[in-house]
């Protein structure tokens, strides 16, 4: 069963500036730099005043194109999910920061939640900048290997390792359970000065090995 949650999502406060009667500037627009990804397996639509749509039906694995939300009038953002139609609520908390990707997944009890990775990050000359979100609820702490090399610390479900830099070759990725690999992610591509996340998910249903998907930064 679908159950709604708060979204809260981390924000960069960008804008647009123009002149007041004094001469004073003044912010005329502020915004948020986001992608949604989805790492569950409820397809989620998401709609902007209503009857804009920004994705439709994003599934798991799928990801929105970067768009930019105007601080000042959030609310007029609405996910729903597609089969059901159920709007899922949100309350956008706004820090200013560098633009976001938004993994939604689902915690322990099946409940939504979303989760803001931001994407600042300056890969050195050469690298690519790489990190993951444990989204695999069963899975434990996981750590990610380059070439067989730990990259990171175990990462517990629902959060996600700090970016590291990665020479920007292709690389085998891998992830372990610090005893036993526990999935195969295969030789990833990097760019050159581009961040990636990597969002390791629970299986499909009826399966038995764990998911993953890429999405780069925007």
């Amino acid at each position: 069963m679908f159950r709604p949650s708060l979204l809260l999502v981390g924000v960069l406060a960008l804008g647009t500036a123009g002149c007041n009667d004094t001469g004073n500037f003044v912010h005329v627009i502020d915004f948020v730099v986001v992608r949604f990804v989805n790492g569950t397996d409820v397809p989620i639509t998401i709609t902007n005043n209503g009857t804009t749509i920004i994705v439709q039906n994003l599934v798991f694995g799928a990801q929105a194109p970067c768009f930019a939300v105007d601080v000042n009038d959030l609310t007029t953002l609405t996910f729903t999910n597609s089969t059901t139609g159920d709007v899922i609520p949100v309350t956008l908390s706004l820090p200013v920061g560098g633009n976001f990707t938004i993994v939604a997944f689902a915690d322990t009890n099946g409940v939504f939640r979303f989760a803001p990775l931001n994407n600042s990050f300056g890969p050195k000359p050469g690298d690519a900048g790489l990190r993951f979100f444990n989204s695999a609820q069963r899975a434990g702490a996981l750590i990610m290997h380059g070439n067989g090399a730990a990259l990171t610390p175990g990462v517990g479900f629902g959060a996600a390792s700090n970016f590291v830099h990665v020479v920007a070759v292709s690389t085998t990725i891998t992830f372990s359970s610090g005893t036993r690999t526990v999935l195969n992610a295969g030789a990833l591509p990097l760019t050159t000065g581009q961040t990636a996340t990597i969002v390791v998910g629970p299986p499909a249903t009826g399966v038995a090995p764990l998911r993953f998907f890429t999405v780069s930064g925007c």
